[in-house]
């Protein structure tokens, strides 16, 4: 066992269903998703949502005073918009009555097109989005881990899925939740936040929450030289890498996997206490706006 995982409240939280609009976007053009898909995505994302909202410290609540202090454009943007101060009552007021009223429509659809850059998720601000209150999810990502090649692999397959789309779901909501709250305003540079890898001088608000609210953040590892032609993602060995917050590698089995998943329904998630470094294969290739590390060895 390379890591210890632990939890420290084992208090049940009854899971809320929220009603979430999901659609797929393929060719311009966007269309519900089957009733079976839309309700296990909708599940995964109540699970969250649920987790969020009832959790007793509201974790977003210190995220995003952080970058109030930190950006005098953002506090601005938050007065004007809500004509009150951004403080802790205040925000987690906005916070809590986007999530009860205002979710974001939820669409999946190609993101990133070369064989390097590969985009999760995205939520757009400025010009015709402006005004819209989305998040768009990789479909590309959706369709390699929700048909898996083998028949053996369908179990490894669901549980890639769900921790893949609780966390890339967590993850773009607060992306959502910071357009919500200050508009078309970046996240500032900010001491304790995640640098992000596309600007020196921006922080990366939904990996930072990931570090903080999760312990780590998650990665696919792929295995390029097995991949199906012509697919740059499913093959029999894809696996999830959590990265420390000291930037140490552990691999998850998929035991662990399902605890974590468990635990969003208690009222502590489960961390990784300890750990020890998981040795990446050699020739890796890694485009920094991504969080999938492509590998070509035997």
């Amino acid at each position: 066992m390379a890591y210890i995982a632990f939890q420290k409240n084992l208090d049940k939280i009854p899971t809320r269903t929220f009603d979430l609009k999901i659609f797929v976007e393929e060719n311009n053009l966007r269309s519900k998703l089957t009733e079976k898909t839309h309700k296990k995505f909708e599940n995964l994302a109540s699970i969250v949502l649920t987790h969020l909202i009832t959790s007793a410290e509201f974790p977003m609540v210190s995220l995003f005073r952080e970058f109030t202090k930190s950006s005098h454009q953002a506090a601005e943007a938050f007065q004007q918009k809500f004509g009150k101060y951004p403080s802790d009552k205040n925000i987690r007021d906005k916070i809590s009555s986007f999530l009860e009223m205002n979710r974001p429509s939820i669409i999946f659809a190609h993101l990133g097109g070369d064989s390097q850059k590969f985009v999760w998720g995205e939520v757009h601000r400025g010009g015709d989005y402006e005004s819209r209150n989305e998040m768009f999810l990789s479909l590309e990502l959706m369709k390699a881990i929700s048909k898996p090649r083998r028949l053996q692999d369908k179990a490894r397959a669901q549980v890639l899925r769900s921790i893949c789309w609780m966390i890339t779901f967590m993850h773009e909501l607060m992306h959502c939740i910071s357009k919500h709250l200050f508009r078309n305003i970046l996240t500032p540079k900010i001491y304790d936040f995640v640098e992000d890898p596309r600007r020196k001088d921006r922080g990366e608000i939904g990996t930072t929450f990931e570090l903080k609210y999760v312990g780590f953040v998650l990665e696919l590892m792929v295995n390029k030289s097995a991949n199906i032609p012509g697919s740059r993602l499913w093959h029999p060995d894809m696996r999830i890498i959590a990265r420390l917050p000291d930037c140490r590698n552990v691999l998850l089995d998929a035991r662990t996997i399902r605890r974590i998943i468990a635990s969003f329904s208690k009222a502590d998630l489960w961390q990784l206490k300890e750990s020890v470094d998981f040795s990446l294969p050699s020739h890796e290739i890694k485009d920094p706006k991504s969080k999938i590390r492509i590998f070509d060895f035997e």
